[in-house]
């Protein structure tokens, strides 16, 4: 099955589940649907198929990627989920986007993102313990204040439906929603706009795997979504087949 696939659809690495059932289907005309979601499962499972979106499927296996907090990040984490451990949150550094980059920036900001009426919480929680913290800030604070400081943490609100995954023992952000947050938060993010956001979105898509439904789906959640796919058109090199409808 998956030899035919890659006979035919190959080159463009890329295969929806209508291509799917169309070769199921010159072996067997009466192939159902449901034998269609258990070839694709079975692909799927086996890592000879990658999802993309929703029924579209990359022959191109890339891997997953997996923001790995460093030591100073875990005990961030551990300074908040010791005082608040029944508290969503997301905590990540900007620096895990350097891998995707062209120029590197000299400093990094730490994200930590927590339920809206625990900010003021969380900010005299590490601003108490003599971090460099702040809430939120706007474009002056980010460039008189945030940018100046060593390990700057940024708290802002943790957004609804946020895709996140545990990696040793925190709440860390996906790719998908690493790459939404950099294009939405452009004032967190300032340094990261521009050419640079083109490479950031082109180099990840090429070098890990990124499921663009659950990507678009949050951006929605950030009501960025149109936002999104007009930059995906028109300012990237990405296959549109992987976020079209």
């Amino acid at each position: 099955m998956i030899e035919e696939l890659i006979n035919s659809y190959g080159e463009v690495g890329l295969v929806t589940k209508e291509n799917i059932l169309t070769i199921l289907k010159q072996k067997n005309p009466t192939t159902s649907e449901a034998s269609l979601r258990k070839q694709i499962m079975l692909m799927t499972r086996k890592g000879l198929l990658q999802s993309v979106k929703q029924g579209v499927y990359s022959l191109n296996i890339k891997p997953i990627y997996y923001f790995e907090p460093n030591v100073y990040l875990i005990n961030i984490n551990r300074i908040f989920t010791n005082k608040y451990p029944e508290i969503s949150y997301c905590i990540w550094s900007s620096d895990s986007l350097q891998n995707f980059m062209v120029h590197q920036p000299f400093k990094k900001i730490i994200i930590l993102e927590v339920e809206k009426e625990q900010l003021e919480p969380t900010f005299y929680l590490f601003s108490d313990l003599n971090f460099n913290v702040f809430i939120q800030p706007d474009a002056k604070a980010m460039e008189r204040f945030v940018m100046g400081k060593e390990n700057p943490i940024i708290i802002k609100p943790l957004i609804h439906k946020s895709p996140t995954l545990k990696m040793k023992n925190c709440t860390v952000p996906t790719i998908e929603k690493m790459l939404v947050d950099t294009f939405c938060d452009s004032v967190i993010f300032n340094i990261y706009q521009g050419s640079e956001l083109q490479n950031i979105f082109n180099f990840s898509d090429k070098r890990v795997a990124i499921n663009y439904s659950k990507m678009l789906s949050y951006a929605h959640e950030r009501s960025r979504k149109p936002e999104l796919l007009n930059f995906l058109q028109n300012q990237t090199t990405i296959n549109p087949v992987k976020f079209q409808k």
